[in-house]
């Protein structure tokens, strides 16, 4: 895990479209598994913007799994569209952690166009979002124009199989 001071992963434009980000450790050193892992900080740990669509953040398969931490917003959507973030952790590492959480977990913002159709979480209990650690969890931008957000089967505060 790098230190950037911007974005650990940025998506952006309208042919931004159908990315796969699986696996990654965003904000954390060495193994993810540790609870001694030295944090660094971005922005935003992934950014999804300008347009982009139908990115999957995150899948189904454990191993597809991201790790989110330490970063001013885990992940940032900027009018952005119908894109997935399905079974990552944020805020917290494999071992629940919870002292490496971002300041916000997912940031949504449609200032300038819009965001709608983007799925946080998924269908069923093993596609949900593990958020731990984080000062907020999710945001909405007042004023963003802001629709069709499918927020399912995420664990805030706790894992899933507490």
């Amino acid at each position: 895990g790098g230190y950037i001071n911007g974005s650990g992963i940025h998506i952006a434009g309208l042919t931004a479209t159908s990315n796969k980000v699986y696996g990654n450790q965003i904000g954390l050193e060495n193994n993810p598994k540790f609870d001694n892992n030295p944090p660094h900080s971005n922005q935003n740990g992934i950014l999804i913007s300008d347009g982009a669509s139908l990115n999957d953040i995150g899948g189904q398969n454990a191993e597809y799994t991201n790790i989110i931490c330490k970063n001013t917003h885990g992940i940032s959507i900027q009018n952005a569209n119908e894109n997935f973030i399905i079974n990552n952790r944020i805020g917290t590492n494999f071992n629940d952690f919870p002292s490496l959480g971002n300041n916000i977990g997912i940031n949504i913002n449609g200032n300038n166009d819009d965001a709608y159709k983007n799925v946080i979480g998924g269908n069923n209990v093993d596609h949900g979002n593990i958020f731990v650690g984080n000062s907020i969890a999710i945001q909405f931008h007042q004023g963003s124009i802001i629709n069709d957000i499918n927020i399912s089967f995420n664990f805030f505060g706790i894992d899933r199989d507490d």
